[in-house]
């Protein structure tokens, strides 16, 4: 087959097929990322973010939360409903695209306990002093109904503030790795094109969007939260500075230890 076909036939594929994630594919994902965060036995942001000085001890200070060596990939971070943070993060000017709000990828890796059936919050990322921002929670049903939420961190008239999306239960097998990714683009900005996606295990679940989502947030410095009352395994959690296509979130479910090698 002619070269140049060749490239194309990848292009069309590019996300489903294997051999045809490039290299130079895997490092536009890594360039992409503000923080990544390992869980590799100490609890310290790789990327161009920043975290608090104090917070790398925290995991050792914290009662039911410790590092599980069986990981997706090398250790994890494993939660028995203590809740971990709050963790300061300062992203910086990466945070917002000029004149057009703030546009990411939020991804990690879950694995749920069998025995979890109570309501709880995975993972909360807040911008500083806020009680706004993203939260990531499980609704009491067997099997619980994961609820992705962006919520305001200020009322402001003639927008929504809020948005709210369900990744379908029987989608979520306990005792068994999964990988969730959210994806956004122009929060806080006046225009109709504001949106979020759901992926779990490379797969699209949910989406909101065509509609302003005015959460009047200050994305530059947030704090981290991690299982408040979950019992649960995290891996591979990566903020990102742009909303990562359905080929390149497929890429990271099918290559947990993507990361790891290639974000300083």
């Amino acid at each position: 087959m002619d070269h140049r076909l060749t490239l194309l036939a990848c292009a069309a594929l590019l996300g489903i097929h294997p051999a045809c994630t490039t290299e130079q594919h895997r490092q536009q994902i890594a360039q992409a990322v503000l923080l990544y965060l390992p869980f590799d036995g100490e609890l310290a942001f790789r990327g161009s973010g920043s975290m608090g000085s104090a917070s790398p001890a925290r995991v050792k200070e914290t009662p039911g939360a410790h590092f599980d060596a069986q990981g997706i990939h090398g250790s994890a971070l494993h939660l028995e409903k203590t809740p971990l943070g709050p963790l300061p993060v300062t992203l910086g000017s990466r945070a917002r695209s000029s004149g057009q709000g703030w546009s990411g990828t939020l991804s990690f890796w879950l694995r749920l306990s069998p025995s979890e059936s109570a309501s709880c919050r995975l993972l909360e990322l807040r911008p500083r002093g806020s009680v706004g921002g993203f939260v990531i929670e499980f609704l009491q049903t067997r099997p619980p109904v994961l609820v992705v939420q962006a919520q305001c961190c200020a009322a402001k008239t003639g927008s929504a503030n809020s948005a709210d999306l369900r990744v379908e239960p029987t989608r979520l097998q306990p005792d068994r790795w999964h990988q969730l990714s959210l994806a956004w683009a122009n929060l806080d900005h006046r225009s109709h094109d504001a949106w979020l996606a759901v992926y779990l295990d490379g797969k699209l679940q949910a989406t909101w969007k065509q509609r302003p989502l005015a959460l009047q947030c200050a994305w530059e410095q947030l704090d981290l939260y991690f299982g408040q009352g979950c019992q649960a395994t995290l891996d591979e959690f990566a903020l990102f500075d742009r909303p990562l296509s359905i080929a390149e979130i497929r890429t990271l479910w099918r290559e947990p230890g993507l990361l790891a090698s290639r974000v300083p």
